[in-house]
């Protein structure tokens, strides 16, 4: 049987500037190619118009462009705001581990091979779900898309951020699981932000 692949690491994206059309939380995609089949693991990216130029002021210096709007830097600035942590915070990220206990999985599975992952950066958010041998990454910044691979067919199905829990309990129903919310595993360079990630994981 082929080894099961991880979740990947946070890959740095540069900042997204300002997007002056409003975008829809999910956006389908097509998953087949030109031979009729399903090609989950291609990445899928919903195309956006953005704006990278600076502006000069009187004085000739250049400012840098201002945080843009993008669903997924709203989705953010309302987690801060909802989590009582100050939303003009810049720099920091965060990576939220969900796993499931042993004994919900299958024997040849373990605990480190079925897992959620979210990761949270001021500018976007991303979920990363293993289960089986497969994986779904999905990445929430202009809009949502399939961030390498989609095996579970989760784009259709991403959420706002702040109803996560949705897609965390249709998981657990549908492979028959529960994620221990309770005992998460929460990193972040920020440490006010790890207290509240554990607070807001008991709401999900």
């Amino acid at each position: 049987m082929a080894r099961p692949r991880k979740c990947c690491a946070a890959r740095p994206l540069g900042v997204l500037a300002r997007h002056t059309e409003q975008v829809p939380e999910t956006a389908k995609v097509s998953n087949t190619g030109t031979d009729g089949r399903r090609n989950a693991c291609n990445s899928r990216v919903a195309h956006g118009r953005t704006d990278m130029t600076s502006s000069a002021n009187s004085s000739g210096s250049f400012q840098l462009p201002r945080r843009s709007s993008t669903v997924g830097a709203n989705a953010i600035a309302q987690w801060l705001h909802d989590n009582g942590l100050e939303p003009e915070l810049d720099g920091w990220t965060a990576t939220i581990v969900l796993s499931v206990a042993l004994r919900d999985v299958p024997v040849q599975e373990t605990s480190d091979t079925t897992r959620f992952e979210i990761e949270l950066e001021p500018e976007m958010w991303r979920l990363c779900f293993s289960h089986g041998g497969r994986i779904s990454r999905i990445r929430v910044a202009e809009l949502a898309t399939v961030d390498g691979c989609d095996d579970h067919d989760l784009l259709v199905l991403t959420p706002q951020l702040r109803d996560l829990g949705q897609l965390l309990r249709r998981l657990e129903h549908r492979h028959a699981f529960r994620f221990h919310r309770d005992v998460a595993e929460v990193r972040s360079n920020h440490p006010p932000i790890e207290g509240a990630a554990l607070r807001w994981l008991t709401r999900l």
